[in-house]
């Protein structure tokens, strides 16, 4: 639930709804903080190095991970508020359908987190898996 905390925080300090950190998260890593991808994006918000500040290895931390994404999504929502997500998985050039499916996929979990999951609490991983805790 620590994950879930720093997601929410992140998201939080740079004027987002956390849920949005946490949606984010769960598609691009499902919450893992180890993951690499094949383009050498790092960690639970999969941000790349090459467009961060902070050093490579802070990306697979927690704290870091969840900052480096949150301000990530604050750039997007600023320079592209029609569409921030697509902004985030795919930069300028949004020409694929991946691009719409990926926010798609967010706006999903979103939905699902709406719907009475507290970040923090148990529920949300139920939550985001569509499960009722009832």
């Amino acid at each position: 639930m620590l994950v879930l905390f720093v997601l929410h925080l992140a998201c939080s300090l740079h004027g987002l709804d956390g849920r949005l950190c946490i949606a984010t998260a769960y598609v691009e890593s499902r919450l893992r903080t180890q993951v690499v991808s094949k383009c050498g994006a790092r960690g639970l918000m999969q941000v790349r190095p090459s467009v961060t500040p902070w050093p490579e290895w802070s990306l697979s931390t927690t704290v870091g991970g969840a900052m480096a994404g949150a301000r990530a999504l604050a750039y997007w929502h600023r320079h592209r508020p029609v569409h921030p997500l697509r902004g985030y998985a795919c930069g300028w050039r949004d020409t694929g359908h991946g691009c719409a499916e990926y926010e798609r996929k967010v706006r999903s979990i979103m939905r699902r987190l709406n719907n009475g999951a507290e970040p923090g609490s148990g529920r949300v991983a139920l939550a985001i898996r569509g499960w009722s805790s009832d």
